[in-house]
């Protein structure tokens, strides 16, 4: 009781997310966006060296295999990036929850299935901004999302406005 007293009790913002498949394959393509950013750009790049040794060895003609290996694991390194989060979203596509998010000067609670976890602003990792939703990276690894239908105290704008100034890394996605 004391340690609520000590936070800030004013509500400055609310909302909920009740999820849905469309929700989470959002969620999941964003997660992965995110998490293989590098990666994506050095397997691009080797991958698009591997086409190219690939066509070399078609121009040379050398043998079959001279140009199916490496055309393969190009294709690969290119293409599997892109779509890691299809069988993680498979997995969880049917999930149903929902969660409740409060804001307040210094921090967010997320209250879901009768537990209240606290997140300060300063220690987040990163937020991401689209269009419908705001993507909570607490760390690198486990995020919250807070769909911008689902705001019923305040405004999306305003609550970005607010996270704006609390966050040490804001990022907005069109």
């Amino acid at each position: 009781m004391e340690t609520e007293l000590n936070t800030q009790d004013k509500r400055l913002a609310g909302g909920k997310t009740v999820t849905n498949p469309k929700l989470l394959k959002d969620l999941y393509k964003t997660y992965y966006s995110e998490l293989w950013k590098t990666a994506r750009i050095i397997l691009t790049i080797v991958g698009t060296a591997l086409l190219i040794l690939a066509v070399m060895a078609y121009t040379a003609e050398l043998p079959v295999m001279y140009m199916f290996i490496p055309t393969w694991i190009g294709a690969v390194m290119i293409i599997y990036p892109r779509n890691a989060y299809r069988k993680p979203y498979k997995a969880a596509k049917n999930e149903q929850s929902t969660v409740f998010f409060s804001f307040y000067d210094s921090e967010m609670r997320e209250k879901t299935d009768g537990s209240v976890l606290k997140f300060r602003y300063d220690t987040m990792y990163e937020i991401i901004e689209t269009p419908l939703y705001f993507f909570f990276f607490h760390t690198k690894r486990d995020v919250s999302i807070l769909e911008k239908e689902g705001i019923n105290r305040g405004t999306a704008e305003g609550l970005s406005a607010m996270l704006k100034m609390r966050v040490n890394k804001y990022k907005t996605v069109k």
